[in-house]
């Protein structure tokens, strides 16, 4: 009852603690993501050689971190010419559309050459109705909002440093959880024997690992099919011989 009459105080707290662990949540989910492809490259790594056990999981996120930033890059490679023909492309046709634009312009003139009179008097008096240096302090007093918006901790450069720093953070969170995932395993598994009963204990493990199953298959059927639709858009565009398939393709997936 106290929670419902004071709900902007709970939301307030609730977002603050959000704020808190919104570095370790966004780590969570990048270690969870990242050791899709990092488990299949660590069981194919010294899978019979022990004397190479223990490079074997540092030597697997490093090979991780170093494919997926190769496939952004790739990615990136392709669409960037891509899209900077395209600009280019509506850069040449900017000329002609000014002389379009000049045409229909001076066919309208031609027509308002009768209403002029009446619009020029309408201007005069919406000139004399208007405060302008009202409206011109309320612009400088928007103008200094939005500077002092941008300089201070809570705007536009506070925001930049605040999310380069909590993605600073979720990363090396996301290395360490991916370093030292059995033992975490471990240390939650006894942390949960030991506070749950064990029927609760089992009920939520299993609704854990089915969990981590059915969203671990998730993202490997939305790679595969970002893939898949990837290859066929840009096949089908290639075929067709429409412009840009090598920039659609991969943008598309």
């Amino acid at each position: 009852y106290c929670a419902l009459q004071r709900l902007d105080a709970v939301l307030a707290a609730l977002g603050w603690l959000l704020g808190i662990l919104a570095p370790f949540l966004l780590g969570g989910a990048l270690a969870f993501i990242l050791n899709v492809p990092m488990r299949a490259i660590e069981r194919h790594l010294f899978p019979r050689n022990r004397k190479g056990a223990k490079l074997r999981r540092p030597l697997a996120l490093v090979l991780t971190l170093v494919a997926v930033i190769g496939v952004l890059a790739l990615a990136g490679l392709v669409i960037g010419p891509g899209i900077a023909d395209a600009v280019m492309s509506i850069i040449r046709e900017i000329p002609a559309a000014f002389q379009r634009l000049e045409h229909q312009l001076t066919a309208l003139a031609e027509n308002l050459q009768d209403l002029w009179p009446l619009l020029e008097e309408q201007l005069m008096k919406l000139q004399e109705e208007i405060q302008w240096q009202e409206l011109s302090a309320k612009a400088l007093e928007i103008a200094k909002a939005i500077g002092a918006g941008i300089v201070s901790s809570g705007g536009f450069i506070g925001g930049v440093v605040s999310g380069v720093s909590t993605f600073v953070i979720s990363l090396i969170f996301s290395f360490y959880v991916l370093l030292q995932k059995e033992k975490l395993g471990r240390q939650i598994s006894l942390v949960m024997k030991t506070y749950l009963k064990p029927a609760w204990y089992s009920h939520l493990v299993y609704f854990l690992e089915t969990l981590h199953s059915c969203f671990r298959r998730f993202v490997v059927g939305q790679c595969t099919e970002a893939v898949i639709l990837g290859l066929l858009c840009m096949g089908g565009m290639m075929l067709m011989r429409f412009p840009y398939a090598s920039m659609v393709g991969p943008l598309l997936g």
